[in-house]
């Protein structure tokens, strides 16, 4: 899942304000009618698109928040059990006891 916040360049806490600026100036640097690679540009206008679609909405946004939370929460806990894993113990043993 992409991070909606970083296509729209504003911060986790920003205001409706703040998305619509942010959205205004990023559809008039990638609008297909002005950009050099119009493929490029529709493609990243779609994202665009799509990210103001559910941030400036009250309610798509408070889902979405609370999906990227969900989905933060459970890379944390793999990433802790993960380091669990690289762990020597037989190394860890020989360091304490010597």
């Amino acid at each position: 899942m992409e991070n909606l916040y970083e296509i729209l360049q504003v911060s986790k806490n920003a205001s409706k304000e703040v998305i619509e600026k942010s959205y205004k100036t990023l559809a008039k640097k990638y609008h297909p009618d002005i950009a050099k690679n119009k493929e490029k540009a529709e493609e990243i206008m779609k994202k665009i698109n799509n990210a103001y679609d559910i941030l400036s909405d009250d309610e798509k946004r408070k889902e979405y928040d609370q999906k990227l939370e969900e989905r933060d929460n459970s890379n944390y806990s793999n990433q802790q059990t993960n380091n669990y894993d690289n762990v020597n113990y037989n190394n860890m043993q020989k360091n304490y006891y010597n």
